[in-house]
């Protein structure tokens, strides 16, 4: 990847108009797809104050690399799962884990909850 292609990226898109974002948001999916491969290669990010190694030429990377978002699951669905689990759950299972970000983000904020993740 050029890091510095994908770096100035972030920066522009941080400050763009939502009009942009919102298009940007449908690169992966889009018939322009294959401009991903631009951002292909090794990042490190932090979300949820977990630090993950992503690559923003893959779908869940770009996502989690220029939006700071799982394409996977919404920020309210996070927030309402760490909530549920602070409450006084003793077990997590996060049954379709996909890359299991959901799973990072409970075992993160509730460390005294068991964490058992299946794709």
């Amino acid at each position: 990847m050029s890091a510095s292609i994908a770096h100035l990226t972030r920066m522009g898109l941080r400050v763009s108009p939502t009009s942009v974002r919102n298009l940007a948001v449908r690169l992966p999916f889009s018939r322009c797809h294959g401009l991903l491969s631009l951002f292909s290669g090794p990042a490190r990010v932090r979300w949820r104050s977990v630090s993950l190694d992503v690559n923003p030429g893959e779908t869940e990377g770009f996502f989690l690399f220029f939006f700071g978002q799982s394409a996977a699951c919404s920020a309210g669905e996070v927030d309402k799962a760490v909530e549920l689990c602070r409450e006084g759950c003793g077990v997590f299972f996060d049954v379709g884990a996909n890359v299991g970000l959901m799973s990072l983000a409970v075992a993160a904020a509730c460390p005294q909850v068991q964490v058992v993740a299946f794709e």
